[in-house]
């Protein structure tokens, strides 16, 4: 071997090496690729409305005043976790007044960002005067309300309805004596109102509501005046 070739057989074998190490190189990237935990993935938001309807011996204008009782509905996460919506959505709410009509309601609209996933609407609850709380749990507990948030996805799931019948026995204006949780249709209120806040939001938003009417049977509840 001439001392004009070894040099170039030694630059030949570098240039292999480095090939070679390159190669390599490649390979472990796409491993770490792979074995790397998921991206987290854009958030959805959830559309969804949240009223109560008071039935008693007054005038419907007083029952929409003062310290009458208010409906919530529980939300259960993909990990299992629940969390009512009113703490959880409070301050993204939009308010609904009562626009006259005895069957309306009052409430509020919550526009909420959620993980992708599957979600289920699997409890009622109803607070009276912030002192007594009436959970939904009848003899025969209704099926969770399941849906799914898609990523980046806008989903109206329609309104979750509390019809609340005051009076009893005695006539007595404030003490609850039936309580009928309901799902309904209310995407011309609910999105106009969305559209005053977020218009985007309410033209992106896709409609797909949880089955209609009566859920689960009514419930006769002891709240009382306290």
């Amino acid at each position: 071997m001439t001392d004009e070739a070894l040099p170039s057989q030694l630059q030949g074998a570098l240039v292999r090496m480095q090939a070679h190490f390159k190669a390599l190189l490649f390979v472990f990237l796409l491993a770490g690729c792979a074995s790397r935990p998921d991206q987290p993935q854009e958030n959805g938001l959830l559309v969804v409305s949240v009223t109560q309807q008071v039935n008693g011996p007054l005038d419907p204008l007083h029952y929409t005043q003062g310290p009458n009782p208010v409906a919530d509905f529980r939300l259960q996460r993909p990990d299992g976790r629940s969390r009512w919506l009113t703490p959880v959505g409070w301050w993204r709410a939009v308010r609904i007044p009562w626009d006259g009509n005895p069957g309306g309601g009052t409430g509020r609209l919550y526009v909420l960002p959620l993980p992708p996933g599957e979600y289920a609407i699997d409890a009622w609850s109803v607070v009276y005067r912030n002192v007594l709380r009436q959970t939904g749990l009848p003899a025969s507990p209704p099926p969770p309300l399941r849906f799914n948030i898609q990523p980046g996805q806008i989903r109206y799931i329609g309104n979750l309805h509390m019809e609340i019948d005051m009076g009893g026995e005695f006539a007595d204006p404030y003490n609850v004596v039936a309580l009928w949780p309901k799902l309904r249709d209310e995407q011309l209120r609910d999105l106009a109102l969305l559209a005053s806040k977020k218009p985007e939001a309410a033209k992106a938003a896709e409609i797909d509501l949880l089955p209609l009417g009566d859920w689960g049977t009514p419930v006769t509840p002891s709240l009382k005046n306290p």
